[in-house]
């Protein structure tokens, strides 16, 4: 018997990231780390609060893994 995945994944999350140009690729999507490096200097520049978040934790959210 098959095994299911218990997460659901966040499709919603990875089509925005993926419609959102890179800054450094323009014609491309925003990747995983980039988006991460996004939203630490936002959360410091609007909270003076330091996180680092990267492109494994971006992938959790992704696969549902963290909601």
């Amino acid at each position: 018997m098959p095994t299911r995945n218990r997460y659901t994944s966040n499709h919603q999350f990875r089509e925005a990231r993926a419609r959102t140009a890179s800054l450094t690729h323009p014609k491309e999507g925003l990747g995983r780390q980039e988006l991460a490096e996004l939203v630490n200097d936002w959360v410091w520049k609007h909270h003076r609060t330091r996180v680092e978040f990267d492109r494994n934790y971006i992938g959790k959210i992704e696969q549902g893994v963290i909601r």
